[in-house]
């Protein structure tokens, strides 16, 4: 009997296929890698932030950028001095023209010109009983005064300290002559006529309407006054002077011991070698020249002026209210007052102390060296210059 033998079909057992099992626990495993990784990246953030925070909290704010220091100041200029500027205003500059021009009220022109007046009255009275000296000399008795009027010509005068009387010498014309009430009177008929006169040395001179050319010789200790017209002058040695000028003169003194005064109305030229005091006014047009000046200089001008002087101690005092140069070379002054209120320069090349400088105009204040405390004060298109500093 033929027996057939059949291969045995497979039984499946129950459950899960092996293939199945396989794929699942890949599965679960990426699953379980993908949760885990997801964990750590957030905890790892979170632990981040955590410390950038306790960073921040940690970390003191920023201190603010300390102010930069100011720049430090230039240093100053081996000519100006280290001292503080104090401001001056315009009314205070002008105080210093007030200053000046009380200081300078003793220049009485309306004085002078009323003198002169008076004194050429008495010559044309006295001319009548005087005597008339024609190429002649005719000697009087010494008086206090010489008085001289309406003469023109050369006039030449001889202080002497050996004489006790007074002469009268003419040539080439004629001129009345009178001695009273301590006074010579001479005076001149309008003709040039030359004269030459002796009189002692402390004899007081008052000259009033003088034209051509007048010369004291010598010393003369005495004071002077002159009334000028049209006139050329020579002075050696006086004891003050007082000038005023009408139209023109040129005039020079070489020393005035203790004041000199001088207004010019019209135009003058004026050298002094040495004087003590000096007070200038120029209302006109002048051009003075001075040595040495040892207590006091005061100037106004009004007009136009060009005034230098060598040196000058003591007080300055200046006011340009018109146009006007001032060159002072050398000197120590213990108080300076200077407005320029015109057009005009003022320069000092000395030592001035707590000088007062205004600046209202047009030009420049120079002032080389100074002590203490300047006040300065400007309002004008000018400057003023402090060493070599220009003042604020």
């Amino acid at each position: 009997m033929e027996t057939s033998i059949a291969s045995p079909r497979p039984r499946l057992t129950p459950g899960i296929p092996a293939g199945g099992v396989i794929a699942l626990v890949i599965a679960v495993g990426s699953l379980g890698f993908l949760l885990v990784g997801g964990h750590m990246d957030r905890s790892h953030s979170v632990h981040m932030v955590k410390a950038k925070s306790r960073m921040s909290d940690a970390m003191p704010p920023m201190p603010p950028m300390p102010p930069m220091p100011p720049d430090a100041p230039a240093a100053p200029s081996p000519l100006a001095e280290p001292s503080p500027v104090s401001p001056i205003s315009r009314s205070d500059a002008d105080q210093i023209r007030r200053d000046v021009e009380e200081a300078m009220r003793s220049v009485d022109i309306g004085k002078i010109k009323s003198e002169a007046m008076a004194a050429a009255e008495a010559a044309r009275s006295a001319a009548r009983d005087a005597r008339a000296i024609s190429n002649a000399t005719q000697e009087f008795p010494a008086q206090a005064t010489l008085s001289l009027s309406g003469l023109n010509g050369s006039t030449v005068i001889h202080p002497s300290t050996s004489v006790t009387s007074m002469t009268v010498t003419s040539n080439g014309g004629a001129v009345r002559a009178s001695a009273d009430d301590g006074v010579l009177r001479v005076s001149g008929g309008g003709k040039a006529v030359d004269l030459s006169i002796t009189v002692p040395a402390n004899t007081n001179l008052t000259v009033t309407g003088v034209s051509g050319d007048l010369t004291v010789e010598g010393p003369l200790d005495g004071d002077v006054t002159m009334d000028v017209r049209k006139a050329d002058i020579s002075l050696k040695k006086v004891k003050s002077l007082q000038v005023n000028v009408t139209e023109s003169a040129d005039i020079s003194v070489d020393e005035v011991a203790e004041t000199l005064k001088f207004i010019v109305a019209g135009r003058a030229d004026l050298h002094v070698g040495r004087v003590s005091d000096a007070e200038f006014r120029v209302m006109g047009q002048a051009d003075i020249s001075l040595g040495a000046v040892n207590k006091a200089l005061r100037l106004a001008v009004y007009g136009s002026g060009d005034i230098s002087a060598d040196r000058v101690d003591g007080v300055v005092e200046a006011v340009i209210n018109g146009k006007g140069d001032v060159h002072i070379a050398d000197g120590s002054a213990s108080a300076m007052k200077v407005a320029v209120l015109g057009r005009g320069d003022f320069t000092f090349d000395g030592t001035a102390k707590d000088p007062s400088l205004f600046m209202g105009g047009s030009g420049t204040i120079t002032l080389a060296h100074h002590t203490g405390t300047p006040r300065i004060g400007k309002s004008g298109g000018g400057d003023i210059v402090l060493g070599d500093q220009s003042a604020p």
